[in-house]
């Protein structure tokens, strides 16, 4: 059984999707796993790859939830995203970039920040 954790972390995910695909994104994989880690969501525009890190906090009292992104969890996001491309060679000739949308608030509308490329 999912934790209410867990059920509030798809339900973001899924509200993430759907702004992405509003904005002209094709979304290729949700909940990618491998043994590196779990990227979120994978999506492309043109010939650019998205590698979507999803991240909630119910305020910014410690920060947005794209301040939680450190190094090591970049790291883990790369390694994943080289596993994805290998495991899927139709996109070796895209644009790869690492994007973080935060999802703050208790309530709808959320208060969402896609930031792009945030960090290569």
């Amino acid at each position: 059984m999912a934790s209410t954790t867990q059920v509030l972390g798809a339900a973001h995910e899924a509200t993430v999707a759907e702004l992405l695909q509003t904005e002209g994104l094709t979304i290729v994989a949700r909940n990618f796993h491998c043994k590196m880690g779990e990227i979120d969501i994978v999506a492309t525009r043109q010939r650019a790859l998205h590698f979507v890190e999803v991240r909630y906090r119910r305020d910014d009292r410690y920060g947005n939830g794209a301040d939680s992104v450190t190094i090591a969890k970049q790291a883990k996001l790369k390694r994943s995203a080289k596993y994805f491309l290998h495991c899927n060679p139709e996109y070796h000739s895209f644009h790869c970039q690492f994007d973080v949308v935060s999802v703050t608030g208790t309530h709808s509308p959320y208060d969402i920040n896609w930031i792009t490329d945030a960090f290569s």
